[in-house]
């Protein structure tokens, strides 16, 4: 569609929302700021418009969020806090737009999450090292955070889901982990980094 504007407040105040797709269009302005603490909000495709702010802080309220989808924006901020208790996120998009910070979710609680796209924003600080804690994820892509900076989790391979992993133009550094335990992975992309040493004779375990 071609709709535009901002979204109403009263979105967030309908009891029994649970659904909310506005995909595609040229919505503006920030996220109603109480979207998700009236009702039990299970997916929300906003991507490819004109938005602006921070993610709402509520948005994980109900307990039942599984798709959040927020790339193709002007979003900024960080990833808030509150994502942390969002338990039964499954998909989590938010590439492509302005956010900042360190990844600071806890993600031994998202042990749901299966793909998570990161890329194309301003984040620092590296990849925490409980990432290893998301059992279920299978795709993680942190590319073109130019100031990211950190290491390669240790025990990053070690995932037992995960397929695809990229973090090119991310200023990485350090040595690539061993690949000792590598189930299931499929895509590697460190490139344009800053790593240093050889790549890990076990990378045929893979």
């Amino acid at each position: 569609n071609d709709l535009s504007g901002t979204v109403p407040e009263g979105i967030a105040k309908l009891p029994q929302l649970d659904t909310l797709l506005i995909w595609n269009n040229f919505f503006s302005g920030p996220l109603p700021e109480n979207l998700g603490r009236h009702s039990k909000l299970k997916y929300v495709d906003v991507s490819t418009n004109e938005f602006v702010g921070e993610i709402p802080p509520g948005i994980c309220a109900g307990g039942m969020l599984m798709k959040l989808i927020l790339f193709s924006n002007n979003f900024t901020g960080g990833l808030h806090p509150s994502l942390s208790n969002c338990s039964t996120l499954v998909r989590l998009r938010v590439e492509d737009n302005s956010f900042s910070g360190e990844l600071s979710v806890i993600f031994s609680n998202l042990s749901e999450v299966i793909y998570m796209d990161l890329s194309r924003n301003k984040f620092v600080g590296g990849i925490t090292v409980d990432i290893t804690e998301a059992s279920s994820l299978q795709y993680l892509n942190v590319s073109n955070n130019p100031q990211l900076g950190g290491v390669i989790p240790e025990k990053l391979w070690s995932l037992p889901s995960l397929q695809n992993f990229s973090a090119a133009s991310c200023s990485i550094s350090g040595n690539i982990p061993s690949f000792d335990i590598c189930k299931s992975m499929m895509v590697v992309d460190l490139s344009k980094n800053n790593l240093s040493g050889t790549v890990p004779e076990s990378i045929s375990n893979c």
